[in-house]
């Protein structure tokens, strides 16, 4: 089995590098993505939300239609309420 490297965290993060750091520290367990959204409980396939690109680890866990909903609601991302961590 290869040695994984330790991820590197880079602050100033663009929004796909944010998405990258964020799938490879779920690949190799750094994160588990839990399977209930964090704001209606809904169970299934979760997705992270990052409130701030920045700070690429740090993300809401949404349900697909919740996070739908914060998107639609709040089109410039960087106005949008900061929803608990």
């Amino acid at each position: 089995m290869k040695k994984q490297k330790p991820l590197t965290i880079v602050y100033g993060c663009d929004k796909s590098k944010a998405h990258s750091l964020l799938h490879q520290a779920i690949k190799r367990d750094e994160i588990i993505r839990p399977n209930r959204c964090s704001k209606c409980g809904e169970k299934g396939k979760i997705e992270g939300h990052h409130p701030d690109y920045s700070k690429p680890l740090q993300v809401i866990w949404l349900c697909s239609q919740c996070h739908r909903k914060y998107h639609a609601a709040y089109s410039n991302f960087n106005i949008g309420p900061k929803l608990p961590i």
